[in-house]
Order: C-alpha cells, then structure tokens, then sequence
C-alpha cells in the first residue's frame, strides 16, 4: 500500500514537473520578438549602385541585427521599383522577396538583378501601397515593422497619393524610414517630401552616398582560406527532399555573391552560416541536420528509423561537420562582432552617409523605442 502511495506520489510530481518544463520551453519559444524589415528600392538609372550596396552588406547587417536584445525574430523582404523590367501593368514595382527567414533566399533573388541602368518611371505611392499590402506583415502586435524607402527622384510624380500611402502605413503601425539618394541634381527641390514620408510614419530619414567604403573591418582573414573552409563546409550536407535543389542552389548563390563582394562581405557571410538561424533555413533539406535533430530527440525515433539505412554516412557527416563548423568558427569569431553591435547599441558609430551604417543606427533605435 506504502508503495502505491510513493508511486503515485512521485507520478504526481514527474507530471507537475513535465507541465512545468513544458510551459517553459513554450516561454522560451515565444521569447523572440518579431523584427520585419523590408527594402523598398529605387533600381532606375539615377541609383546605380545601390542593387550593390545592399547585396554587399546584408550579412553583415542581419548578424548585427541579430545581436539585439530581446532577441528578435528576423525576416527580411524586398520591393524593388522604377525599372522597366517591372512591367507598366504593375507601376513598375515588383516583390522581389515577401518577408522570409531565409536570407539565403532573399540573397538568391537579389543577385538574379542585372545591375545595367534602366531609365523608368518611378511611383513612388505605387511602391509603398505594394510594401504595405503585398508583403507578408507579422500580425503580432509586439513586432516591429520597418520600410527602409532609399532612392531619390520626386515622390509627387502620381500626386500626393504618397500621403495617403503613408497614413495607411501608420494605421498599420509600420514604420517608413526614408534614404534619399544624393546623385539627383535636383535634391534640393525633391528631398524635403522623402523627409515628409519619415516624419507622418514616425520614421527616420537619412542621405546616403553609394558604395561609400567603411574604415571598419574586424576581421583579417585571407580569402583563399575563407574559401577553402567554407567549401569543406558545404561538402558536409547530405541534400535531401523537395526543396533541396532551390536550398543548395541559394546558398551557392550567396556565397558566390558574396566571395566576388570581396572580404568583409565573405566573412559576414560565413559568421552568419555558423548561426542557429543558417541551420534553422536548411533545416527541411539537409539529412544530416534532420537526422541530428531526430537523434537528439526522443519523440523522434521514428524519424531516426526512417534514415537508418544512411546511418553510418550521416554519423560520418555529422562529425565532419563538427570539425569544419569549429574552423569556421575560429576564422570568424563571434568577439568582433559582438563588439561592434555594442558600439551600434550605444551611438558610438555615425551614420556617415553609409548604406549599412544607416540601417544599423535606425533599427538599433528603434527596436530599444519599441
């Protein structure tokens, strides 16, 4: 009988326990804060450069990014506008990425743009009704929206349908931060109603130079290395699945992109393919991952029974993996990094009329606003 009762008594208490460590975990899954930033970019003649600047620095702005605290939940999209190619019946503005976790994906389809000048028109008005409603916003209440708008040009071209644009973006609590572009020889005529879209929104607005060189570089790496580490890196995935070809087919991509951007975009691009949110983007077309998180998991053994005929590969991969994710690591460590977001956090970098360093001070500020 005494043995029933401290069985069922300890029953009592594995449960209480389970329920407990459950609710935690679900506290610790919905921690991360939704952060959604989409791009709305000028691609006419007279913003030559700027297709570069962003390709260039979007890892090292998503690993910036991803230093914030509380940690955020970052998706990325692109709106690209003011370029023929668009098509009349669209106003000439396009989805070029709706709002994704896989920066990979967004990278991809950045570098499918031919960087040639084509002279259109541009609607601004069109571009952000399109930001607004053809984009897939989180409908979280405590996430942050942001429209980075960078061009320049007159934004009256369709009235001042602009304005209306703008009051819907604030009844939708996204925020529009203007980047007025200074290669316009009438900047003086156009740029006090890119600072009238910041201001009705709540944003910030800014003047940029393109492809501006930054003094900051924190790692020295050689390149030829960088190179050879990641190669050995990507031999370590087993590809597998529907969606394998599109997710190999990206990352070589990006990481070709960013090898011809030069070093500090390949080493940004490396730190980010060390990330919990790189192995999260492959996570659906790469066995070995799959087969680490099955192994790892005891709900999952049915998974794990399911790749058993691959076993001794995967294990083979996996500790491969390990040692190259470990080189890379070496070659791009985290200190660098971490110490410039701290400098970002406290305003000790100026904005200088840099692409990335614009962005890096406004979503800095705005997420500790928020």
């Amino acid at each position: 009988m005494i043995l029933k009762i401290k069985s069922k008594f300890l029953l009592s208490i594995m449960f209480f326990l389970s329920m407990m460590f459950f609710n935690i975990s679900n506290l610790y899954a919905t921690e991360k804060r939704p952060l959604d930033i989409v791009f709305c970019l000028d691609l006419s003649g007279s913003t030559n450069g700027l297709l570069s600047d962003v390709r260039d620095h979007l890892w090292m702005i998503v690993n910036q990014v991803n230093q914030l605290s509380p940690s955020p939940d970052v998706r990325i999209g692109v709106v690209g506008f003011s370029r023929p190619s668009f098509k009349k019946s669209n106003s000439y503005v396009k989805v070029l990425a709706d709002l994704t976790p896989s920066i990979d994906h967004v990278a991809s389809e950045l570098y499918k743009l031919k960087p040639s000048i084509e002279k259109g028109d541009q609607i601004v008005s069109a571009a952000l009704n399109t930001c607004l409603n053809n984009v897939s916003w989180s409908q979280d209440p405590q996430a942050l929206k942001l429209i980075f708008l960078i061009g320049n040009g007159s934004v009256n071209t369709n009235g001042f349908e602009y304005v209306k644009s703008c009051e819907e973006a604030v009844s939708k609590n996204i925020v529009i931060n203007s980047i007025y572009i200074m290669k316009s020889a009438n900047w003086f005529d156009e740029l006090p109603s890119w600072r009238r879209i910041a201001s009705i929104t709540g944003g910030m607005q800014f003047e940029m130079t393109l492809n501006k060189p930054d003094a900051i570089s924190y790692w020295n790496t050689d390149l030829l290395k960088l190179e050879k580490l990641n190669s050995d890196f990507n031999s370590t995935f087993f590809w597998v699945g529907a969606q394998s070809d599109d997710c190999k087919k990206e990352i070589t991509t990006a990481d070709s992109g960013a090898f011809a951007a030069g070093l500090d975009a390949f080493s940004n691009r490396l730190y980010y393919k060390t990330t919990e949110d790189f192995f999260k983007s492959v996570n659906n077309c790469d066995l070995v991952s799959i087969y680490e998180y099955s192994s790892s998991n005891s709900n999952e053994t049915s998974q794990e029974d399911k790749y058993s005929i691959f076993k001794d590969r995967l294990v083979d991969l996996r500790k491969q993996r390990e040692q190259k994710l470990n080189s890379l690591k070496l070659a791009v460590p985290k200190e660098p990094v971490n110490e410039l977001y701290m400098q970002y956090k406290n305003g000790g970098i100026s904005d200088e009329g840099i692409f990335h360093r614009i962005i890096l001070k406004v979503v800095n500020k705005q997420w500790q606003e928020k």
